[in-house]
């Protein structure tokens, strides 16, 4: 855990959660968000995707965006904030504006997709699916990848498969976030 003194960098620590559609992402990140947390650990997370349905026609926040022509909209309130509209045409906020902005205060950011970023991964891959494997896809990316989580147990890669039936899965892929992104001296994981 952080010193409560200690200078905080603007962009914490980053994991990023990658796969195909319906792999298990949200499944993964969930898991490692609750068992980050159940080890003191301050997280946040921050989901990339297309087509977020939280606008809903006909409320306020609708109309100050859609029938007032606001940019944004911000709800605010005693439980949480919301902030709803566009950055401009083709414009989408980079993930280290993002969580500079709304996620600085995080020991560690669970982020799920952004696939094509720079920071640590963790892959969700399920062959029976049909998708090939991200991992060794993009070289230059090969380097970011911490593991791979999958219900195969014929993966031979230069990283760590974990399978996602496991039942020390979370510890797993937490050891691996504290030892890789949060300083911690041990695993977790044999």
């Amino acid at each position: 855990m952080k010193d409560s003194h200690q200078e905080k960098s603007k962009i914490p620590p980053m994991v990023s959660i990658i796969g195909w559609k319906n792999s298990g992402k949200t499944s993964i990140a969930v898991g490692l968000v609750a068992a980050l947390k159940k080890r003191g650990w301050r997280v946040m997370s921050l989901k990339h995707g297309h087509h977020h349905d939280i606008d809903t026609p006909g409320t306020d926040s609708w109309k100050l965006r859609h029938e007032g022509g606001a940019e944004r909209v911000v709800l605010s309130g005693p439980e949480g904030f919301a902030v709803m509209g566009g950055w401009g045409p083709d414009i989408e906020m980079s993930l280290e504006e993002i969580t500079s902005k709304y996620l600085f205060e995080a020991d560690i950011v669970i982020v799920e997709g952004y696939k094509d970023s720079f920071i640590p991964k963790i892959e969700v891959w399920r062959p029976g699916n049909g998708d090939p494997l991200l991992y060794g896809s993009k070289d230059s990316q090969k380097d970011y990848y911490l593991a791979v989580v999958s219900d195969s147990r014929d993966l031979n890669i230069s990283i760590p498969v974990l399978h996602l039936e496991n039942p020390d899965l979370f510890d797993c892929l937490v050891g691996l976030v504290e030892t890789s992104l949060l300083g911690s001296k041990e695993s977790g994981c044999e």
